[in-house]
């Protein structure tokens, strides 16, 4: 598989942009956040996109307990799909809301609310190096599912504040992606 720096001749935003044609898209992020006491939190989102509807999962463990402090699933609605819009879909079963927003940039926000369990998340995601392409012009071949746009960003920032329970927390830390 090849892979390069992203060239500077291409629109920077290219990579986070919804690649009509594609069968399967996906935006992947995960790291490792801390709080102002140095205590260590697992965060994971992801959200796929098809041709027959959407599915993003949020999750997040406190590493030093194992305890989750945030889950959330939701399935979007088949049809157009325009990520610079911003795009909500509803969490199953805690009667929340997922928003993920491509802000421009490379730059993400992913919301989170499930007010049935007192929750709430804002993440913020900046990229903090290239772009790395996979594939041959940042596609690839899947088996069955045709073309997808994947690329890597090995070094992102998040910056985090969560509402569990009448307490908040400030979370910032190191992510990377694939896209």
């Amino acid at each position: 598989m090849h892979t390069r720096a992203l060239q500077p001749s291409l629109d920077p935003d290219h990579l986070h942009r919804v690649h009509h044609g594609h069968s399967v898209e996906w935006w992947y992020f995960t790291g490792i956040v801390h709080d102002d006491q140095g205590r260590g939190v697992s965060l994971f989102f992801t959200l796929f996109h098809t041709r027959t509807g959407d599915v993003a999962v949020l999750h997040m463990v406190e590493l030093e307990t194992g305890e989750t402090l945030l889950h959330a699933e939701g399935l979007g609605e088949p049809g157009p799909f325009e990520l610079e819009a911003g795009r909500s879909v509803p969490a199953h079963g805690e009667r929340g809301q997922l928003r993920f927003e491509h802000r421009g940039g490379g730059r993400y926000l992913v919301w989170a609310t499930l007010p049935q369990r007192g929750v709430e998340l804002e993440l913020s995601i900046e990229p903090a190096g290239p772009v790395v392409w996979h594939g041959e012009h940042g596609v690839i071949q899947q088996s069955t599912s045709g073309p997808s746009a994947y690329a890597s960003i090995p070094a992102m920032t998040g910056s985090a504040t969560l509402h569990r329970h009448a307490s908040q927390r400030t979370l910032h830390g190191a992510l990377w992606s694939v896209r």
